[in-house]
């Protein structure tokens, strides 16, 4: 009897382990997925600062604007807990007021939804000055509220 019970109990420490390996891998993905959503999301607004300067059509930018929104309802799946600069340090910069501050950071990506919706909306009617609006707005109630208090600076 002690035999099984301790080849169940080792058995049991075993896939605990591969477990927690397979969760701090799978953290490790996901903070990958963040950082590549981060990246799109700075691609696209780039691109529709393009529209405003002439170097690209309306149409484009309107299918940038469209792709953005796509974004923002992703962003919370993209934080568990566990994923923060303490946890990963040099891998993320995600501080761990995050966490702390759970429902203010949960407001984020919907403020950044609706800049991004009214940025999409002037696009479609040719709105340039409504789109530099637009645009501040995105950078001042999305990216900015959520970089300037749950990330810490990027270092070069």
């Amino acid at each position: 009897m002690r035999r099984w019970l301790l080849a169940g109990l080792t058995v049991l420490g075993v896939a605990a382990a591969a477990a927690c390996g397979a969760l701090a891998q799978d953290k490790s993905e996901v903070i990958k997925e963040r950082q590549a959503l981060m990246k799109q999301q700075a691609e696209g607004l780039k691109a529709i600062q393009g529209y405003i300067s002439g170097q690209i059509g309306r149409d484009a930018a309107l299918a940038k604007a469209n792709e953005l929104m796509t974004l923002p309802p992703k962003i919370v799946a993209l934080f568990p807990a566990g994923t923060s600069l303490a946890d990963f340090p040099g891998v993320t910069n995600a501080k761990p007021e995050i966490w702390e501050q759970w429902e203010r950071f949960k407001d984020v990506p919907n403020a950044l939804l609706r800049a991004e919706t009214s940025l999409a909306a002037d696009i479609k009617s040719g709105n340039k000055p409504g789109v530099l609006d637009d645009l501040d707005a995105v950078g001042r109630t999305g990216c900015g509220a959520c970089h300037s208090n749950f990330r810490a600076p990027l270092k070069e």
